[in-house]
């Protein structure tokens, strides 16, 4: 059997950890000797006093007696050093913030904020989602952990379902008053869309309202007890929408006792003990890089995949119709969007499995947690293994005074701009992590006499001094190694999927140390660690451009950890030459590798090129194509514009590209939806002070009765005419309902043009000369 999901539950004023394992079937299980507990650390001939003071602590809350369980004094370690330590022990997990203020009255507390279940899984040892030989035993009508052993099987069989809703409603959306209409089920085994008006199709089930819809709804979660539900926004609208429905039209059902919301704003959560919970619509904020995130376009630019779109305003037309094509319509957009969910699910799920398994907690809080997070309890397992107490976040005014000291970050060269071939890159492999496992980089390791490993900071790191972050992040580096060479050796498809889920997790992992340590969030945070890690970098991107140089090769550009250098010719041979020579130099653990080679490559400023391989792959970054808040056409032409220079057209030929595409906008023929302009709203709407389209925008769809908010992503059009831009704004529903008219010369003025000319500026090129005229000009483009 599997960890698939733990808490705790109470009983006769006792708290038990509740294990939900997974075999064939599921099982609930108890463990019953576990306590709660924190640390207080004090000077070692005063242990026995304040232990006894402690002991003495009673504290009256609604009426019960709180006490201290027992205190045991400790030897532990605390930033390094031997401690005396005083263990005290809670006979609940809410006497510790109860009775928290009078021990730190007393002495210096620590780990008070480690949740129960959580330090549960720290101090066992026990790590979900693994194969364990489970002892158990039966008391009562209770099942309790006697045992345990584990067996390293990785094979899970694992039952998803994703589920999504449709909501009938004329402005936003309330539970109190809005019907849920179309509740859409995808499994491996079936997908379903339940809802209560006749429609025809073998995948739809039609009962005779709401309420009946909602209660099958819940007994097929009941009869098919997935262990994962994926759902795309679930934590913020689904789940908290059903629940709320559920209880307007008084539905009473076993699944609704084990739903919890907790509304957190921007971090929302919906959990069902037993059934994990993954809401994809963060995950792929997270994981992805996209101009938007609405699930069409996640499953199109993540999967290569298409589904059928809907628009609100037309749903609620066409449930009222009742006709069955339109009912056909909103149920086949319902399934594809359940089908959607699930299939995304596919794609991410495992990596939150295997983040789960090295970090050591359940797939739910995995898949909440941002990657400093993640790297936190990692080191708070490792502290747990090393008798070393957790060191505490920081508050007020240590937290400010860290946010404002500043270090100078990784070195990047100025590119040689312009048209370039024969270009070989080449990547430190994994740098910082290397960086730091080469020079034993620890909060813990700084300032000693014996060792000469002094950063160019001038801080100085013990070698002879264990640091558990190198020793993590070595175990982490050699694992991914081998399991990279495996994902090499094998074509066997499920075990590919485990490999390329296990190397994404711990690259994630390894990646997000260095970030950690100068976090000023962060528990093991070190502004001198952070610092020094940063300035080794630029040491060895500086020695490697030497070296380069006293090669004779050309260095175009270079950025933290990557060099792009110009061979002047197909040679191989001096690609290998030069990564051996710069391997020679370098310490253990750290190694420079060939990337790859590219025929040709535009630099444009810092931090902004395109770089097209042998196969006519074209890689870019830092221009706006991958830019969110510039419209389609922008992003398009300005593609098509590099892909000519790239593929050796001729500037000319671009130039023609850029001219053709304010013709289209001129004369009317440019699709509405190219021209979409995404921006997302980092505050709430009545902290701008500067007030931009997006805001006048979100403030329009506000009053209509959306639910917008900071993070809401608003999408809208410029129309043409007179006036400010931000008055000429309108969301894109409204603009299509209203048959506006474009307006062209903004589009080519500020998306368009701005987009291109950073490349054909380059080229002797100006706005004037690239925009649509029907004498034009061909000034500079005679001479190529």
């Amino acid at each position: 059997m599997f960890l698939l999901d733990s808490d705790y539950k109470t009983f006769n004023e006792k708290a038990y950890v509740r294990l939900i394992l997974k075999n064939d079937s599921k099982v609930e299980t108890f463990y019953k000797d576990f306590d709660p507990y924190i640390w207080a650390v004090c000077d070692e001939n005063e242990v026995e006093s304040i232990k006894k003071k402690i002991e003495g602590i009673t504290k009256e809350v609604n009426g019960k007696s709180l006490f201290i369980k027992k205190c045991m004094p400790e030897e532990r370690y605390l930033f390094g050093k031997k401690v005396s330590a005083i263990k005290i022990i809670f006979n609940h997990p809410s006497d510790v913030p109860n009775l928290r203020k009078e021990i730190e009255d007393i002495t210096e507390i620590y780990e008070y904020d480690i949740p129960f279940a959580r330090r549960f899984l720290i101090d066992k040892n026990l790590t979900p989602a693994i194969y364990y030989d489970f002892e158990l035993e039966k008391e009562g009508n209770m099942s309790f952990v006697k045992n345990f052993q584990i067996t390293n099987n990785l094979n899970l069989s694992i039952k998803v379902l994703a589920f999504d809703i449709e909501v009938y409603c004329k402005a936003k959306p309330d539970p109190k008053y809005d019907p849920i209409i179309m509740m859409g089920i995808s499994t491996n085994d079936f997908d379903k869309v339940i809802t209560y008006k006749k429609v025809t199709a073998d995948y739809i089930e039609i009962v005779d309202n709401e309420l009946l819809m909602m209660k099958r709804f819940f007994d097929i979660l009941l009869e098919y007890n997935p262990d994962i539900i994926y759902t795309y926004n679930g934590d913020s609208f689904d789940f908290p929408y059903i629940y709320e429905r559920a209880k307007k039209l008084k539905i009473n059902h076993p699944i609704l006792n084990e739903i919890k919301i907790d509304k957190r704003g921007i971090n929302d959560s919906s959990k069902i003990s037993g059934m994990v919970h993954i809401d994809l619509y963060p995950l792929s904020r997270k994981l992805l890089s996209l101009n938007k995130y609405t699930l069409e376009n996640v499953y199109l630019n993540f999967l290569g995949k298409e589904k059928t779109k809907l628009q609100l305003a037309e749903m609620d037309r066409l449930w009222e119709e009742g006709t069955q094509d339109g009912l056909l319509k909103i149920a086949l957009y319902n399934k594809e969007d359940a089908v959607a969910a699930k299939d995304i699910g596919a794609a991410i799920g495992p990596l939150e499995i295997e983040l789960s398994r090295i970090v050591g907690q359940n797939i739910f809080d995995i898949s909440k947690m941002a990657s400093s997070n993640m790297v936190e309890y990692l080191l708070m397992k490792r502290a747990f293994q090393e008798k070393t107490i957790v060191p505490n976040k920081p508050k007020g005014s240590e937290y400010l005074e860290r946010s404002s000291d500043t270090y100078e970050g990784g070195f990047v060269l100025d590119p040689q701009k312009g048209l370039h071939e024969h270009i070989a890159v080449f990547d430190f492999r994994s740098l910082y992590p290397s960086i730091i496992i080469a020079h034993n980089i620890d909060p813990n390791t700084i300032g000693c006499d014996c060792c000469n490993n002094t950063s160019p900071d001038g801080v100085n790191f013990c070698l002879n001094k264990k640091g558990f972050i190198p020793e993590i992040l070595k175990e982490l580096i050699e694992r991914r190694v081998q399991i990279k060479k495996k994902l090499k050796e094998t074509s066997d498809k499920n075990e590919r999927t485990i490999y390329q889920s296990q190397q994404w997790a711990l690259k994630i992992l390894a990646n997000s140390f260095y970030g950690y340590m100068g976090y000023p969030r962060s528990r093991w945070y070190s502004k001198e660690a952070a610092s020094s890690i940063a300035s080794w970098g630029r040491k060895y991107i500086h020695k490697a451009i030497k070296i380069a140089e006293d090669m004779g090769l050309n260095v175009l550009y270079g950025d933290t950890d990557s060099l792009f250098v110009g061979l002047g010719s197909e040679d191989m041979k001096k690609s290998k030459e030069f990564r051996d020579k710069v391997n020679s130099t370098l310490p253990d653990f750290m190694e420079l590798e060939f990337q790859g080679y590219y025929r040709r490559g535009f630099f444009v400023s810092k931090k902004r090129y395109a770089i097209i391989d042998k196969e006519n792959n074209i890689t870019t970054k830092g221009l706006e194509v991958v830019r969110r808040d510039w419209a389609d056409i922008a992003k398009k032409t300005q593609e098509e514009v590099l892909k000519a220079i790239l593929e050796g057209k001729g500037p000319e030929y671009a130039a023609e590209i850029v001219r053709k595409t304010t013709q289209e906008l001129i004369e009317g023929k440019t699709p509405l939806d190219s021209l979409i302009i995404y921006t997302q709203l980092t505050m709430p709407l009545s902290s701008y002070k500067q007030i931009g389209p997006h805001v006048v925008v979100a403030r329009h769809m506000k009053e209509k009765g959306e639910d917008i908010k900071a993070g809401s992503m608003i999408s809208f059009i410029v129309k043409n005419g007179d006036g400010m831009i931000r008055d000429r704004s309108y969301d894109v529903e409204t603009f299509k309902n209203e048959g506006y008219k474009y307006d062209a010369e903004y589009y080519i003025d500020n998306q368009v043009l701005p987009a291109i000319m950073r490349i054909l500026k380059g080229f002797g090129y100006t706005e004037e000369n690239l925009r649509f005229s029907k004498n034009i000009q061909k000034t500079l483009g005679d001479y190529f």
